[in-house]
C-alpha cells in the first residue's frame, strides 16, 4: 500500500476528511464537485475496507452512473493495480466495493444491502422526498455517511430544502462554484463569459449555483 498517496482537493473539500453524517456540496457548473468527491472516496476505499453505494434518482444502466469517473480517478491516482474495475462494480484488494444503483427503480434492493459505509448521491437535485425518506434510514452502519452533490434547480426542490435550507444536525454544507476550482478549464471559461454577457439571470443559475 502506498503510504505517500496524496490527493488534490480545494479548501472547501478538506472537511470531507472529517466525520459528519451528512456532507453536502452544491453550486454551479465547473466547481469540480464530482471530481473532488471521486478522489476522496477512492482514497477512503484504498485506506480501509469500505462499502460505497453510488446512487442517483434514475439510473437506467451503469453507463448513467459515476463508474467511469471513478475508473478515471483510479487511473489518475495510479491505483489500477489495487482496484478491479468491472462492468457493474469496482472491487478493492482490501474488500472495498463501489456499487451503483438508481433510487427510484432499485430502492428495495438498496434497502436489503448490509453494511454500507458511504453513500454518494450524485445529481441529487432530482431525488424525490420519497427516495430520501427510504434511503436515509437504510444507511445505518456505525459511522456511515451520506455524501450529496448537486446543482440546485429550484428553491423548492426537496433536496435543496432538506439539506441546504434546513440541513440536519451533523451536516457539513458547502457551496462550490467555478471560482473555487483552480483547475477550471479555459474552454469552460469562454462559455462562462459568453453567458454572463448575454443572459445574467441564466448565468447566475448555471455558473453561480443559484436556484
Amino acid at each position: 500500500m502506498k503510504s505517500d498517496l496524496r490527493i488534490q482537493v480545494t479548501e472547501k473539500f478538506e472537511p470531507f476528511l472529517r466525520p459528519n453524517r451528512y456532507k453536502i456540496c452544491h453550486g454551479g457548473r465547473g466547481g469540480g464537485k464530482s471530481w473532488a468527491i471521486a478522489q476522496l472516496l477512492v482514497l477512503q476505499a484504498y485506506k480501509e475496507r469500505t462499502r460505497i453505494l453510488c446512487a442517483r434518482e434514475i439510473q437506467k444502466s451503469v453507463q448513467d452512473s459515476v463508474l467511469q469517473l471513478l475508473a478515471d480517478t483510479i487511473e489518475r491516482m495510479k491505483l489500477s493495480a489495487f482496484f478491479d474495475i468491472q462492468k457493474t462494480q469496482i472491487i478493492g484488494n482490501n474488500g472495498s466495493r463501489f456499487s451503483f444503483e438508481g433510487l427510484r427503480s432499485n430502492i428495495s434492493k438498496i434497502k436489503s444491502m448490509e453494511g454500507i459505509n458511504r453513500v454518494w448521491v450524485e445529481e441529487a437535485e432530482k431525488v424525490t422526498s420519497s427516495s430520501w425518506d427510504t434511503l436515509i434510514p437504510t444507511i445505518r452502519a456505525p459511522g456511515s455517511e451520506i455524501w450529496i452533490s448537486f446543482n440546485a434547480q429550484d428553491l423548492l426542490d426537496p433536496t435543496y430544502q432538506r439539506f441546504v435550507v434546513s440541513p440536519p444536525k451533523d451536516s457539513y454544507v458547502c457551496r462550490v462554484n467555478f471560482s473555487d476550482n483552480p483547475w477550471f478549464p479555459p474552454e469552460l471559461e469562454k462559455e462562462r463569459l459568453h453567458l454572463k454577457k448575454f443572459d445574467k439571470a441564466l448565468y447566475r443559475h448555471i455558473w453561480m449555483g443559484e436556484p
